[in-house]
């Protein structure tokens, strides 16, 4: 009895050094080190495990790769995960029409559906898009997470060189 007691601890530590489950940290720590194969992984187990914040970060991940639908499908699931700022961002695509056609409903659900989740500026800008104002996304979306800041900071960077550059043809 106690020798297959013993056998039993023996093989759950064992197999707990090889198939350790990894921790939602060593995924932010990857991207932020830029080994994305790395946080890929960490935020695809997370994921695949309905955890809407390893899709969100998913969708970070693949933006930050230049794959846009890609990115749009992780944020929409992380939106069916019940994670608010994922809602947001896939509002975001169908109010620009970036990478889907451009649709003010679809944008006001999914605002709604963040509103609804505990997400105030999900209902600051579902009531925007009611009223037809001009939405500043930049300054919607810039408190949200550090991966949404790179992505506002980058859009600033090309629409200020845009206008530099227009400012020397003139």
């Amino acid at each position: 009895m106690f020798r297959i007691f013993l056998f039993l601890i023996i093989g759950i530590v064992i197999g707990s050094l090889f198939f350790r489950t990894p921790s939602f940290k060593e995924g932010i720590e990857a991207l932020e080190k830029k080994d994305y194969k790395k946080a890929e992984e960490v935020f695809f187990y997370y994921c695949n495990n309905g955890e809407g914040t390893g899709c969100f970060n998913l969708g970070v991940l693949y933006y930050r790769l230049g794959n846009k639908p890609l990115s749009l499908g992780y944020y929409q699931k992380s939106c069916d995960f019940k994670f608010p700022q994922g809602c947001i961002v896939t509002g975001y695509f169908f109010l620009i029409g970036d990478e889907v056609s451009k649709d003010l409903d679809k944008a006001k659900s999914y605002f709604q559906k963040a509103c609804k989740l505990g997400e105030e500026k999900g209902c600051q800008l579902a009531k925007e898009v009611d009223t037809k104002k001009t939405i500043n996304f930049v300054g919607g979306l810039i408190d949200l997470i550090p991966g949404v800041k790179l992505i506002v900071k980058g859009v600033r960077f090309i629409k200020e060189g845009a206008r530099f550059i227009k400012n020397l043809v003139k």
